[in-house]
């Protein structure tokens, strides 16, 4: 077994905060887009949604070789997150009720992804997130979205590219 302490590793200092109202409901119906078998047990008084709201970070990439970064290294600058909570799940369904032959493009030409019935499970200004059954992959953009008006123009470019 190899000594985590020589490994590559992200060390996070965050502070958490329970979500609540509007944000509890955008990041539960995200959650369960990744996770479907959550549906199950999300409501259950022992489970709840938190954000970490992160401060710094360390990143060591091996001996002699770490280095800090400040919570603007690691987040999207983004203006629109109240316009992006509300088209978001709209274009994730409409993605993968219309366009699933887009889908599974973005994962097999941009992510090099075998070939199978991909489905969208998350979309933001950096990228696309995808899943076939377990797995996980994420397209991100080659420039952050500056507004949530930009999303669909640019899956637009994207599915006419590949």
């Amino acid at each position: 077994m190899p000594d985590p302490f020589a490994t590559t590793r992200l060390v996070l200092r965050a502070n958490a905060k329970r979500l609540t109202g509007e944000e509890k409901a955008f990041a539960r119906r995200r959650y369960i887009s990744a996770n479907p078998g959550a549906a199950e047990y999300i409501d259950f008084g022992d489970f709840s949604i938190w954000r970490a709201e992160i401060q710094s970070a360390r990143f060591v990439k091996g001996f002699a070789q770490a280095f800090d970064l400040g919570a603007s290294d690691l987040l999207t600058e983004f203006d629109h997150w109240r316009a992006w909570r509300r088209i978001e799940p709209g274009a994730v369904a409409h993605m993968n009720e219309d366009h699933s032959d887009a889908t599974r493009r973005y994962a097999t030409h941009y992510c090099g992804a075998c070939d199978g019935p991909w489905r969208i499970i998350g979309l933001d200004p950096e990228g696309v997130d995808m899943a076939l059954d377990d797995e996980r992959i994420r397209l991100t953009y080659d420039q952050p979205l500056a507004k949530a008006e930009d999303l669909r123009p640019r899956l637009v470019a994207l599915a006419k590219e590949s």
